[in-house]
């Protein structure tokens, strides 16, 4: 089990509805968005060898997390994986998939979002996602010598910056801007 968190605390920590069912989700989602999210915010270079991704899981995996991982992973890294779980599932409890194909999720009573609710909310959600990630990096940056295995040279928070959905400057370490190098020309109008 390579999870960092069970679908319960997921639901405790993410979700204001304790009745949202567990079920849907599976281990094998949790992981996938934990590799998609949380690994490369604590780094990971092959080139590294373990990084500090790797140190947490093995030894949550082993029952035996260190006192300084165990604050990483119970006040920053849980909360953080929550809402990118809860992110990551909106559309698929909203459409159903079933031999039929794709359909929208009615219920009885209830009335189905509209496009732009469901749209509105999953950014709120994953704004939310991105905050709690941001925190973790701080609070890793700010307790480096406990944490030697990180890097924030490896971390996408420090290497991108996303803006409206695009990806810039991935992989490329923070440089200030050179006069030379603005691409608009300050001094002439």
């Amino acid at each position: 089990m390579a999870q960092l968190i069970t679908a319960e605390e997921i639901i405790e920590l993410a979700f204001m509805d304790d009745d949202f069912d567990e079920d849907n989700l599976k281990d094998l989602f949790i992981e996938v968005t934990q590799e998609a999210h949380i690994r490369p915010v604590l780094g990971d270079d092959p080139d590294q060898g373990e990084s500090l991704y790797d140190e947490i899981v093995t030894q949550n995996n082993n029952n035996n997390i260190g006192a300084d991982n165990r604050i990483l992973l119970e006040q920053f890294i849980r909360p953080a994986l929550a809402f990118f779980c809860k992110y990551e599932i909106l559309e698929e409890v909203s459409i159903k998939i079933t031999n039929q194909g794709a359909q929208s999720n009615f219920t009885e009573f209830g009335r189905d979002a509209t496009n732009q609710h469901r749209s509105d909310l999953s950014k709120k959600i994953y704004s939310h996602a991105q905050t709690l990630s941001k925190k973790m990096t701080r609070f890793l940056e700010a307790n480096e010598t406990k944490y030697p295995l990180y890097s924030s040279s490896m971390n996408v928070d420090r290497t991108s910056n996303i803006i409206g959905g695009i990806v810039l400057g991935a992989g490329l370490p923070d440089a200030p801007l050179r006069p030379e190098d603005d691409p608009i020309d300050h001094h002439h109008h």
